[in-house]
């Protein structure tokens, strides 16, 4: 425990520096802009990252990412609402050889009415949902493939919605492997005016998955995991210039239901997640508190489950952690972002026992996981020809 608060001590008091490396590394602008009508450019957007996890207690095992994530692709916008992207993703690990992991990236974005956008292909996924990271784990950003399926998006003053699903794994009549999918809902709703000092909203987040079909020749049954979270979010801006910039708050409420399948050994379970945070100029301070019962987080970190990675066998019956999180972010231009983050996970005492065995549950002992990483994200556009 002493260790955990040393942590943000240290962070609040000597760290020089407003940060978002969550929206400057991971988010990409969806919004089309009519400027770039007629434009063909050619887009060379990487992340290059180095990430280490040191876990501790019986959640995950630690283990150290480092690499880059590269998407060479070609963008057209031939009309003020139409826009078509063509290239590559590819994923590489230094020190793994000449082992690369390559993917096409194709997507194509409609604007059928003001504010309301039809992506299909290559999704705007991962962190771009803006869930909370109960319901995503934010290091997806680097290591998996981009989301490809179908999305609808729907901005305004008060509201914005991004529906979405993300085909994961597909399959012909006769596979001997199950269809996957996964799917969501983020939405918020604004009680406030946005460009008000003191802002307040509303978010609806869900997330499914699910794994089976009718053409596959595999015998394992269906699988649909269901999560859903809501609750308050809100902010007040104490200055746009000077060292200290705003302040942010947010309370959410967590439910787990296992609708298909008998693969968890909980069927259904609920959490918390409460976080309060400071954001100065190239800096951003944030601690939080976890509780959960029997909850699992599809796409979240291990953390916030009550299933043990390590040991599937094991669950937690109420586990619960304190957090803090520490990022610096500055950025060059409209081109390049720099950032450093550091994660401390304060796991609380908890009790657990054995689902598939008769072996005696060990007492889990409070214990405390740090996480680092440094990343990068280069993103230069070359205009190769405007068409009238």
């Amino acid at each position: 425990m002493k260790k955990f608060f040393a942590i943000i001590l240290f962070a609040v008091l000597f760290n020089p520096a407003f940060a978002q490396i969550e929206e400057n590394m991971y988010q990409t602008d969806h919004m089309l802009k009519s400027e770039n009508t007629g434009n063909l450019t050619f887009e060379l957007d990487n992340l290059s990252f180095f990430k280490n996890n040191e876990w501790k207690g019986n959640f995950a095992k630690g283990y150290t990412l480092p690499g880059i994530w590269l998407q060479p692709k070609f963008t057209y916008q031939p009309l003020e609402n139409i826009k078509l992207e063509v290239g590559a993703h590819g994923l590489f690990y230094w020190g793994a050889g000449e082992t690369a992991h390559v993917r096409p990236f194709i997507r194509a974005q409609v604007e059928l009415l003001k504010g309301f956008n039809v992506v299909m292909g290559s999704i705007y996924g991962a962190s771009n949902h803006k869930y909370n990271n109960a319901l995503y784990n934010t290091e997806l950003n680097l290591t998996a493939d981009p989301q490809m399926g179908i999305q609808l998006l729907y901005d305004s003053e008060r509201f914005s919605a991004d529906g979405w699903v993300d085909w994961n794994n597909y399959i012909f009549p006769g596979d001997d492997e199950q269809e996957i999918f996964y799917a969501g809902v983020s939405t918020k709703g604004w009680v406030t005016n946005k460009d008000s000092k003191f802002q307040m909203n509303i978010p609806i987040q869900v997330v499914f998955r699910h794994q089976g079909g009718e053409i596959d020749s595999v015998r394992a049954g269906i699988q649909t995991w269901f999560n859903a979270g809501t609750g308050i979010s809100g902010s007040y801006q104490v200055s746009t210039t000077k060292f200290f910039r705003k302040i942010r708050a947010e309370v959410m409420g967590f439910y787990f239901k296992q609708c298909a399948g008998e693969v968890l050994p909980v069927e259904t379970g609920y959490g918390v997640n409460a976080w309060v945070a400071a954001e100065m100029k190239m800096l951003q301070v944030k601690a939080g508190y976890w509780w959960g019962k029997d909850f699992v987080s599809i796409l979240g970190s291990p953390f916030f489950s009550c299933v043990s990675s390590c040991d599937p066998g094991f669950v937690y019956q109420s586990p619960s952690m304190l957090y803090a999180h520490v990022e610096f972010n500055k950025n060059f231009g409209k081109i390049c972002s720099v950032g450093a983050e550091v994660d401390a996970f304060y796991h609380l005492s908890s009790k657990g026992n054995y689902i598939y065995s008769s072996a005696l549950p060990e007492p889990q002992k409070s214990a405390c996981s740090i996480a680092f990483g440094v990343y990068i994200r280069l993103n230069p556009s070359f205009l190769l020809k405007k068409f009238k």
